[in-house]
């Protein structure tokens, strides 16, 4: 049962986040709903959020690649051997590409689930804002966990691909 409201909040969610569930906002039944055209500003902010999403996710990935690399060859490895040494052994076998080595299939996964995220975190603390909730942090907080939710349903058969 507790499954059931999971996917009932991560569909409401889903909705609210892509603006077809309206938050907080009486309808009026008596006149037709103007649509936002594409020039209107709610439309070129999700341009901007999904872009600043992207480059984001792509350079945080691309900056903590090396360090990725150097971890996850610690974690493989039965020789219990100091960072340095497996940082030389990465160098000898690639170069300073070696660093970066399986970076762009990393890159091409977080793409899309950093732009949901910074998309739907401004939507939802907007929308939570407009509902009265006036603690920043509350806002903060339950928006950014209703994105996280809503980045992974959304890119979760992009993480069962990459693993």
């Amino acid at each position: 049962m507790r499954h059931l409201a999971l996917v009932g909040a991560l569909l409401c969610a889903a909705q609210v986040c892509a603006g077809r569930l309206a938050v907080a906002r009486p309808m009026r039944l008596d006149k037709q709903q103007p649509q936002p055209s594409a020039n209107h500003p709610k439309r070129r902010n999700a341009a901007r959020y999904l872009l600043a999403g992207a480059i984001a996710g792509a350079v945080s990935n691309t900056v903590v690649a090396p360090i990725d690399i150097l971890r996850l060859n610690l974690i493989v490895s039965n020789d219990k051997a100091q960072p340095l040494k497996f940082a030389r052994l990465i160098y000898q076998r690639g170069g300073i590409a070696g660093f970066w080595h399986g970076n762009t299939a990393d890159v091409i996964r977080t793409i899309p689930a950093s732009a949901i995220r910074f998309y739907c975190f401004a939507m939802y603390k907007t929308g939570l804002q407009e509902m009265g909730l006036a603690i920043p942090a509350a806002v903060s907080l339950i928006a950014g966990g209703f994105a996280g939710m809503s980045a992974m349903a959304a890119c979760f058969p992009l993480e069962t691909v990459s693993r």
